[in-house]
């Protein structure tokens, strides 16, 4: 009677202690080396007919090898930390639907360089949303504020009866993890659209998920965020779980048609 729950209590320990090794494998390698060192002091003082260690040698070494473990971690832990950055890629405007426009940002959580590779890897943060916000650069007022949407969503269309998918359209907030990228691997580059013109048209409006919405058909136009015909200050906030602090990148929208000069994004401001 008594076995069976020391034999449970002994195989969840065990499970416990496994499970905590390999999701925290950085903490195994370290560890091992604290072993391996203060055994290896030992066996050498042994090997060469050395006085045998006094214990205060051996706990000596033992916490200054703990002390070079706990830094080891500390500095795996801070590389493995999310540090996504945003840019203006190459292509940056994109021809959609025959007679509409998109400008676009791009977005990589690069991974650590391939010789740090084998200690450590970048960790993904979750639940990554971008908030968008336009500012016009005379007087540097607020125009609004709006989330962006992930080309890697899907679009919240229904596609057997047209009709915009609220549940998809919901879930499109966020995207569910930001893996790390390989900088030599455009297919680990993460898209988002940030404003949509129609040819001919003078004005041009923000674009995400909620453009879908039937009262913003045809052309994806959110009457509320109308951005008429000249540049505005604009700034991208991405935030996720496992991020200590949020990525942000300033950049102009230029929308100048009528002036010659284009619908594009440029650095700045």
């Amino acid at each position: 009677m008594i076995r069976k729950p020391i034999s449970k209590a002994v195989t969840s320990i065990k499970s416990r202690l496994g499970h905590y090794l390999l999701e925290d494998w950085m903490w195994v390698r370290p560890a091992t080396a604290v072993f391996c060192i203060t055994a290896g002091y030992v066996v050498w003082l042994s090997a060469f007919h050395r006085p045998a260690p006094k214990s205060a040698d051996i706990l000596s070494l033992t916490a200054l090898s703990f002390g070079v473990f706990g830094f080891l971690q500390g500095v795996l832990r801070w590389l493995a930390v999310p540090d996504p950055e945003i840019w203006i890629p190459t292509e940056s405007t994109v021809r959609i639907a025959d007679n509409f426009a998109v400008v676009k940002i791009a977005v990589a959580n690069w991974d650590v360089t391939p010789f740090l590779r084998p200690l450590v890897l970048r960790t993904a943060p979750e639940g990554c949303s971008l908030r968008v916000s336009y500012a016009d650069p005379d007087t540097g007022e607020i125009k609004f504020r709006a989330l962006g949407r992930w080309d890697d969503n899907p679009e919240p269309i229904n596609y057997q009866t047209g009709a915009p998918d609220l549940v998809t359209m919901l879930a499109n907030r966020r995207l569910a993890k930001l893996f790390p990228a390989d900088r030599d691997r455009s297919e680990d580059i993460h898209t988002v659209p940030l404003a949509i013109k129609q040819d001919r048209s003078a004005v041009c409006h923000h674009f995400n998920d909620e453009s879908y919405s039937p009262s913003h058909q045809p052309g994806w136009r959110n009457p509320a965020w109308l951005l008429p015909d000249k540049r505005y200050n604009v700034e991208i906030e991405l935030r996720g779980y496992g991020m200590i602090h949020p990525a942000r990148f300033r950049c102009t929208l230029v929308n100048e048609d009528g002036t010659g000069g284009g619908f594009r994004l440029t650095p700045g401001p």
